[in-house]
């Protein structure tokens, strides 16, 4: 389900959400909202031109949305020049939600904008591709099919939702040599960050755990 803003504000400039009848604006161009209050989508604002006018507006999903809700109203869709920051954690910095792909300029481009950010990533399109392995010291990874955009990013990249397993050396007899097999054990709802990424024969690189909870309420809350 993909969806569009979350609040709006009033004539005084307090933030509201969508209500049938209620009247709000943009805090960004300051256009009218339409309040969608239906019976199956999300209720949500929505711009009376078919268009944004954040030149970087992407469809929300619900795991935007969910997202959003761990964090205070007056720190989500944060207004910032011509753009929303998804999320401003306690200690301003930007958390930008990211659930489709990005394209290498969008990358540089919000990263300089604002400066003090964090990139989470929604595993979820690309789960079983994200491989990580957990060690005694720290975890490696080897990312299938990956996303070659997120080499550009310089800000943390976190990944919500992984899968876990081990890399064994299993004997193909139709080869006749042995293989290194993923073996996956699980898929994991907390959260991956990389830490460093390099390509040859396939990208790979390390990175850490993290908590779900521990993320959330070091960052978002």
């Amino acid at each position: 389900m993909k969806l569009s803003m979350q609040y709006a504000i009033t004539r005084a400039r307090e933030r509201v959400a969508p209500a049938p009848g209620l009247e709000g604006f943009c805090p960004i161009c300051e256009e009218r909202l339409i309040p969608r209050c239906g019976e199956i989508v999300v209720w949500h604002w929505a711009h009376e031109k078919s268009t944004d006018c954040d030149p970087w507006w992407e469809p929300e999903t619900e795991w935007h949305r969910s997202w959003k809700g761990f964090a205070s109203t007056d720190r989500v869709e944060v207004a910032m020049g011509e753009h929303r920051a998804d999320i401003v954690s306690h200690d301003g910095r930007v958390i930008e939600l990211q659930h489709s792909s990005i394209d290498p300029e969008q990358i540089r481009s919000r990263e300089a904008f604002y400066k003090r950010m964090v990139w989470l990533i929604d595993g979820q399109p690309f789960l079983g591709n994200l491989r990580v392995e957990i060690f005694d010291t720290q975890c490696r990874f080897v990312w299938a099919h990956a996303r070659p955009s997120w080499f550009c990013a310089r800000m943390p990249r976190f990944v919500h939702s992984f899968m876990i397993g081990t890399h064994l050396r299993t004997l193909l007899p139709e080869e006749r040599r042995l293989r290194r097999v993923w073996n996956p054990t699980g898929v994991s709802s907390n959260i991956f960050q990389i830490l460093s990424l390099s390509t040859g024969r396939q990208i790979e690189g390390t990175g850490r755990i993290i908590e779900f909870d521990r993320f959330v309420e070091r960052l978002i809350r």
